[in-house]
């Protein structure tokens, strides 16, 4: 089958610079030829037809640009930003969407950071917060904006396939559309994410993503950042009760932001359990153990096996974690849970290097980073050995508090069957950021599913 290079894909005059004469010509041509390729010039038309701008994308461009602002996060001291998001006006009273993560240095930190806005045509001037979803990753903010027109929200989803528009300020580029199309609601996300084909980059987060009416159907959030031209908003139907919220509120101190931050992880705690059935976990078969299998389509999975020739043992490995974890700030994510074991056969390893083997498997370290020196305090742990269905083990559970989240606990159980020198499942579960009677009522359904099934 002859395949066709024309110059748009292959840069011919290059190669035939500094060639002379009819007979270089025909050399090069017979070259094509002899690769099953043919040289074809396209015609001016057919190149001003690819270079054609989307005429839409350009309407709709000019007629949302003048409601779109920038949003910066600076400290307190300086003039220069440290972060930059993106906002969009809706309704009346100075009213800006954007993303929470936009905007979460200050809620976090009211002493340290300010926010700021630029508009095009020059504007600039502070903002404040007046209310949040961080579990939609939403956030209204004000400020003396001026006149700017208000965009309209369409609260549903756009069919599959649907074109759509997004808007922001790419890597602090200038406003910048780019266009895409719609996939509708992500398959795999709790909160309800739509899936967007179209590029988002940092610095886009809290723009408009808009319909071919111009109408506001999602709120930039993000990329998958392993993947091509994956990208995620927030459908536009949760900004819609925050807004009317804003409205009401008037305005909001920093202590009343971080008191509605606080409650809001509490209660997205609860509700992240609650996917759980509530009946009995489900479970799965490894060797001869039954232990909780994946809950339901909001958890990720994974399945291995390790066996090296070197080894008197094999391993199998299993588990599960949630998806929709929480931001909460650069350097602190909420609400996330994980569960993995590991199913070891050693027939001929021996009873006392089987338990060193268990006994290594179970060690909690205390991560002392930054991060969560600032945040957390140090692992409390306490051990057992306790009686699973036909089976004894050994537990060791630990907690650790939040300073500033003070009802909310990172929690890591794990967990090791003791009667069978030549078999053991060994388990962990990690709970992080969950209300402590929650975690440890669902800690012990979970310790409880577990069971010998000879």
């Amino acid at each position: 089958m002859t395949k066709t290079l024309r110059e748009s894909e292959f840069d011919v005059s290059k190669l035939l610079a500094g060639w002379s004469g009819l007979l270089r010509r025909c050399l090069f041509l017979s070259l094509l030829s002899a690769h099953g390729l043919s040289y074809a010039v396209a015609s001016p038309a057919e190149v001003s037809s690819q270079n054609k701008p989307s005429l839409q994308a350009q309407r709709i461009f000019e007629a949302v640009r003048p409601s779109v602002i920038q949003v910066q996060t600076l400290p307190i001291s300086s003039d220069s930003p440290s972060s930059y998001g993106t906002g969009f006006a809706v309704g009346a009273n100075n009213l800006i969407v954007t993303n929470y993560h936009v905007v979460s240095s200050v809620v976090m930190d009211p002493e340290r950071y300010r926010l700021e806005f630029i508009h095009q045509d020059g504007r600039k001037g502070s903002l404040s917060i007046v209310a949040i979803d961080v579990v939609n990753d939403l956030a209204v903010v004000r400020g003396e904006t001026g006149p700017i027109r208000g965009l309209m929200i369409d609260e549903s989803v756009p069919e599959k396939g649907a074109r759509g528009f997004s808007i922001g300020f790419p890597e602090n580029q200038g406003i910048t559309v780019t266009e895409g199309i719609i996939n509708g609601l992500s398959e795999d996300s709790v909160r309800g994410a739509i899936h967007f084909t179209g590029p988002i980059n940092s610095g886009m987060s809290g723009g408009p993503a808009v319909n071919s009416s111009g109408q506001v159907f999602g709120i930039n959030v993000s990329h998958l950042r392993d993947s091509q031209m994956i990208s995620f908003v927030v459908p536009s139907r949760f900004a819609i009760p925050l807004v009317e919220k804003a409205q009401k509120i008037g305005s909001s101190t920093a202590k009343d932001i971080f008191k509605e931050l606080n409650q809001q992880l509490k209660s997205n705690s609860s509700q992240t359990l609650e996917l759980f059935p509530q009946e009995s976990l489900p479970v799965q078969r490894l060797g001869q153990f039954e232990a909780p299998a994946r809950p339901g389509d909001f958890a990720r999975c994974f399945a291995d096996n390790e066996k090296e020739a070197d080894k008197l043992y094999a391993i199998e490995v299993a588990g599960c974690n949630f998806k929709d974890q929480t931001y909460v700030n650069k350097d602190l994510y909420l609400g996330g849970w994980a569960f993995s074991y590991s199913h070891i056969t050693a027939p001929d390893l021996g009873a006392i290097r089987f338990a060193s083997l268990q006994e290594a498997m179970m060690h909690v370290t205390d991560d002392t980073s930054a991060a969560n020196r600032l945040h957390k305090t140090h692992w409390s742990c306490r051990d057992n050995v306790v009686n699973s269905s036909g089976t004894r083990t050994k537990s060791v559970l630990c907690l650790r508090r939040y300073l500033r989240f003070e009802t909310l606990y990172d929690i890591e159980l794990k967990m090791a069957t003791i009667d069978n020198s030549g078999e053991t499942l060994v388990t962990n579960l990690s709970l992080t950021g969950f209300a402590y009677p929650e975690s440890m009522a669902f800690s012990k359904r979970f310790m409880e599913a577990i069971s010998w099934k000879p």
